[in-house]
């Protein structure tokens, strides 16, 4: 699964290469903030993001959900806060869980920050199991790099195994960013 960014679309194209699978675009994986541009004194203002045809005409062979249209997959919303972003993680946690009884492996193609809200989540759920509105407290951050690779793994009881978070060891250290 991958972002509808186009450096996600990107990397889960060269994987795709190699793989033989068929990238599946989750919006809902986008990197917090969603698509806009800095306007100074204005505030952020939110982009389309690339469209339907855009995505298809780049990434030939992913599939995407009907809500990607040619209006562009952020349509000009605006700039998401971060309280939205971990709605939006415990929603796709949500829809992960409702997946760990296939057997099939899955790997998400995201961003440093949406990963840095989803592993939060993680933790909040799984790790010390608490419900409701809480947050980890925000100077704790789960950094992830460009292509860092995070590597979880959930049994089917519920439990989540943190193999590793952010391994960079495929990058030689001038191209860790």
């Amino acid at each position: 699964i991958c972002s509808p960014m186009w450096r996600a679309l990107q990397t889960a194209y060269y994987i795709s290469e190699r793989t033989g699978l068929a990238p599946e675009v989750w919006p809902d994986i986008h990197e917090q903030g969603g698509i806009y541009l800095e306007q100074g004194a204005e505030g952020p203002v939110g982009l389309p993001g690339k469209s339907r045809t855009q995505i298809l005409e780049g990434f030939p062979n992913v599939l995407l959900p009907e809500s990607i249209n040619d209006q562009g997959w952020w349509n000009n919303r605006e700039f998401e806060t971060w309280e939205v972003c971990y709605r939006r993680a415990e929603q796709v946690v949500d829809h992960l869980f409702k997946l760990i009884e296939s057997p099939e492996r899955i790997a998400m193609i995201s961003h440093g920050a949406f990963m840095d809200a989803l592993v939060k989540v993680l933790v909040k759920d799984v790790v010390l199991g608490i419900t409701g509105d809480f947050e980890i407290p925000a100077p704790m951050y789960f950094h992830h790099y460009n292509t860092g690779i995070t590597h979880l793994r959930f049994g089917s009881s519920g439990a989540m195994d943190i193999l590793y978070l952010n391994r960079v060891e495929h990058l030689p250290p001038e191209m860790i960013s």
